[in-house]
């Protein structure tokens, strides 16, 4: 895979998922809440670095305040980021003064880190990652064989506090995703109402764009309280850019599993313009589920 992109993973659910128990109260927690225990999350994503020859994959560990990234490098990709020829691995960790909830990659540079102080706060971080030498180009072993290439190891260079606070409707976050018209903002899915924001980086600022009570020119959007897993976002050749509130598919959750909610940005202008909801049953015939109808995914 030769172009930078965000792919999201799924791995064995080992904590509950926030929205599994959802709660409209304020809840001040000395150790990790009720819905955030246990040592992972149920998801990586993926991230690419500017040289398009390593990879990272993004965890957090909630109740140890933890962000991890698995560096892998190599001279081929394929295009569902499986290395196509020798790689090399190294990890990096970083402390958090917070419970993390949420990361998701803005670009190949920055990290965006949301999470949930002992107290009342919740914050979300800009995370800034700067190389410090060039990307060294991949070595052909003597005597022959498929080339090699050493992971460079990229340095925290800015950790900014974009958003810091204690408002109904924004205690907890859930799900982030980039906007995918431009490099500085990025949807902000809140689990204790289920609302979602925009989140401008240009002016560290969030804005209502959607929300089950409605107020936004999308209506009422009841779908955005439902058990939803994991979130990602498309670039999709008849719809424009679409944003997925998406399900695991595990066998305890084929009975209540929640319809897929689409968010649509059909003229690709950063404005979110319909809604859809697809059913388990429809998923698999639908537009959205055919992969060449996708001139990228995330």
């Amino acid at each position: 895979m030769k172009t930078s992109i965000l792919v999201l993973l799924s791995f064995p659910l080992l904590v509950p998922s926030i929205a599994s128990a959802r709660q409209t109260d304020h809840f001040i927690p000395d150790t990790p809440p009720v819905e955030l225990w246990g040592s992972t999350r149920d998801a990586t994503v993926t991230w690419r670095s500017p040289s398009s020859l390593q990879r990272g994959d993004v965890f957090f560990f909630t109740a140890q305040k933890q962000v991890q990234v698995h560096w892998f490098a190599a001279a081929q990709w394929s295009i569902d980021g499986v290395a196509e020829s020798p790689h090399s691995e190294k990890f990096a960790s970083y402390a958090t003064s917070y419970f993390p909830t949420e990361v998701t990659v803005l670009n190949d540079h920055t990290l965006l880190v949301a999470g949930k102080y002992s107290g009342t706060e919740t914050v979300i971080e800009k995370w800034v990652f700067w190389w410090r030498r060039q990307f060294p180009l991949p070595i052909s072993p003597v005597g022959g064989g498929q080339p090699i290439v050493e992971v460079t190891m990229p340095y925290l260079a800015l950790r900014k506090e974009v958003y810091r606070d204690d408002i109904a409707g924004q205690r907890l976050v859930s799900k982030m995703t980039r906007m995918r018209h431009n490099g500085t903002s990025a949807l902000v899915h809140f689990f204790d109402q289920g609302n979602v924001h925009l989140l401008d980086l240009t002016t560290d600022t969030l804005s209502l764009v959607a929300s089950p009570a409605g107020g936004t020119p999308l209506g009422q959007v009841p779908g955005l309280t439902d058990a939803h897993d994991f979130m990602w976002s498309g670039d999709h050749l008849l719809l424009g850019y679409i944003y997925v509130f998406g399900t695991h598919s595990l066998p305890w959750r084929i009975v209540d599993r929640a319809d897929t909610l689409v968010l649509i940005d059909s003229n690709r202008d950063g404005v979110l313009d319909t809604v859809d909801s697809v059913t388990d049953a429809d998923w698999s015939n639908s537009t959205y589920a055919n992969g060449h109808n996708y001139i990228s995914r995330d």
